[in-house]
């Protein structure tokens, strides 16, 4: 419960695992999400874990053909992080598009000169709609489905009907 403030039993933890030699993915709660909400902490460490697998496959295989180029990756906060560090904070890049978007979204008023913009990004399947006051705003209260997640996003909200869904009004 207390990982946050004192971190030692989850360090021996890790390093037991790693010594062990077995081939798993780890993912250490007070490194993922250090907070005292313990199940915030738990969801975003379990997304972590579900999705680190995943990242560092299609990561290693895109630095395999690039090779010595360095690349970096948007997060939901609309910050970037280097590829090498990006798998072990694979849940902070759940909502790295629409962060992307946003981040363009800001360049492109201040190009022309507008701070207060309201984006509207519509996809296949969903919709974000986000106010850009100057600065992207964030949040650590989002949701990804019913799941919270405690990790720094940007402050958009979404509804799932975007240019791919099909609407249709029963005559009953």
């Amino acid at each position: 419960l207390f990982s946050f403030l004192a971190d030692t039993f989850e360090k021996t933890i890790e390093t037991a695992i790693k010594e062990s030699g077995l081939p798993v993915f780890l993912s250490r709660s007070s490194k993922v999400l250090p907070v005292y909400k313990e199940y915030e902490r738990g969801i975003a460490t379990w997304l972590n874990a579900s999705l680190g697998p995943v990242v560092h496959g299609y990561l290693s295989r895109l630095q395999s053909q690039l090779g010595s180029t360095s690349i970096q990756i948007m997060q939901s906060n609309g910050e970037t992080i280097e590829a090498s560090k990006a798998t072990d904070a694979a849940v902070r890049l759940l909502l790295s598009g629409p962060a992307g978007g946003l981040t363009a979204m800001k360049h492109l008023g201040r190009q022309v000169g507008i701070e207060q913009i309201i984006s509207f990004d519509m996809g296949g399947t969903s919709t974000d709609v986000a106010l850009l006051d100057g600065e992207i705003g964030t949040t650590s209260e989002g949701h990804i489905g019913p799941y919270p997640v405690a990790v720094p996003m940007v402050d958009m909200h979404t509804i799932g009907a975007g240019g791919g869904s099909i609407a249709f009004v029963d005559s009953g």
